[in-house]
């Protein structure tokens, strides 16, 4: 993957939000750079990011598509993630996001000692493979499960926020 191209991408389907009604869906099909569900608001988070953009662009003459680009890379930069509990049309969309954030995608065949993988689920295959995922994160130690919102958050927030890991956002399947 290459960090310096990203797409914007219009999907018919929305696989990270489940629209309450089919009526909900015609008014709200849109882009947004927003994860629905977060407790959090982006822009928050936005503010930190504008003034380091602000100081890249002015002084440091880097142009604000480059910059966006470099913040971006160093917030999951040393994270490897799992994404084997996610739909295929979910790993195409957070594969290319944990790339895109300096992160790595677990190779089986290659693990540092005490490396912590992040193993990532959705709530919907959570609750379809739950026996299977418990018993992943039993046999491997080194699993962290957390569900898609920490990457999406990552993403869109611009912001490495990997101290707010634990937070029962991320780790919560109700």
């Amino acid at each position: 993957m290459n960090w310096k191209k990203q797409d914007l991408k219009e999907w018919m389907n929305i696989p990270f939000y489940q629209f309450r009604s089919s009526e909900d869906h015609l008014y709200n099909r849109c882009y947004t750079a927003e994860y629905l569900d977060s407790k959090k608001n982006q822009f928050i988070y936005m503010k930190n990011a504008v003034k380091v953009l602000y100081i890249m662009k002015f002084v440091f003459d880097i142009e604000i598509p480059l910059a966006i680009k470099l913040i971006r890379i160093s917030t999951l930069a040393n994270m490897k993630f799992d994404l084997k509990y996610l739909s295929i049309e979910q790993k195409t969309i957070l594969s290319d996001m944990v790339l895109t954030c300096g992160g790595n995608l677990y190779d089986e065949n290659y693990r540092l000692k005490e490396e912590k993988i992040y193993l990532v689920a959705t709530k919907k295959l959570y609750d379809l493979k739950k026996r299977e995922l418990q018993n992943d994160l039993y046999t491997h130690n080194f699993y962290v499960l957390i569900n898609e919102k920490f990457l999406l958050d990552t993403y869109y927030f611009m912001t490495d926020i990997r101290n707010e890991i634990n937070d029962p956002e991320y780790t919560s399947f109700d």
